[in-house]
C-alpha cells in the first residue's frame, strides 16, 4: 500500500512539474516573446534585391518570414529571450530561391531556377541542342578529350526524344574514352 500511495504522490508530482514546465513555455511565448524574432542574422553583408535599400547588415526572422532588414541596431529591437543571434561576421547573405512547382499550362512550367543547378550548369556539358545519339556521343567525347582530368562528365538538357533507336549505353561511352569507369 505504501508503494502504491508513493507511486501516486510521484506521478501526481511529475505531471505538476510537467504541466509548469509546458504552461510556463507558453507564457513566455504568447506574452513576454510574442512579436519577438525567432533568429536574427547580425553583421552580414545583406543583399536585399530592394533598389532603395540594395544592401543592409542585418536581418530579423519570425515564423519564417522576414520582418526586418537594416542595421544590427534596427534587427535587435526584434529580440526576445527565445531569439536565437546570428553572427554572420561579414558573410554574405542572399534571398532565397524557393521551388513551388507549380504547372501554369500543361507542359508549362512557372518560370525559376535552381541556384545550386545554375552554378552546376556552367561546370558541365550542355546537351539540349543536340538531336541524335551520334551528336550526344561526339559531344560527350570531344568535352572528354578537353577535360581529361575530370572524373566524371556532367550533362544536362538530356531530350530522351532524340533517340530513334536507343540511347548512348554505358559501353558507348566506355568506348569513347578507352577506359571502363570504377565503382
Amino acid at each position: 500500500m505504501k508503494i502504491l500511495n508513493y507511486l501516486k504522490k510521484t506521478l501526481i508530482a511529475f505531471v505538476i512539474v510537467i504541466t509548469i514546465f509546458f504552461l510556463g513555455k507558453w507564457l513566455i511565448n504568447h506574452t513576454i516573446h510574442k512579436g519577438k524574432a525567432d533568429s536574427i542574422f547580425i553583421n552580414a553583408n545583406v543583399y536585399t534585391v530592394d533598389e532603395k535599400q540594395p544592401t543592409a547588415q542585418a536581418v530579423a526572422v519570425k515564423d519564417g518570414e522576414i520582418i526586418t532588414v537594416g542595421t544590427k541596431e534596427q534587427a535587435l529591437v526584434s529580440e526576445g529571450l527565445l531569439t536565437k543571434v546570428i553572427d554572420l561576421k561579414g558573410k554574405m547573405m542572399l534571398p532565397g530561391f524557393v521551388e513551388s512547382g507549380k504547372m501554369m499550362l500543361p507542359g508549362f512550367v512557372e518560370s525559376h531556377f535552381h541556384a545550386t543547378n545554375t552554378a552546376v550548369f556552367g561546370q558541365g556539358l550542355w546537351l539540349a541542342d543536340l538531336n541524335s545519339k551520334a551528336d550526344y556521343l561526339k559531344a560527350v567525347k570531344d568535352y572528354a578529350d578537353k577535360n581529361p582530368d575530370l572524373p566524371t562528365i556532367i550533362g544536362f538538357g538530356w531530350k530522351s526524344f532524340a533517340f530513334a533507336d536507343k540511347p548512348p549505353t554505358k559501353a558507348d561511352l566506355d568506348v569513347m574514352r578507352g577506359l571502363i569507369p570504377k565503382p
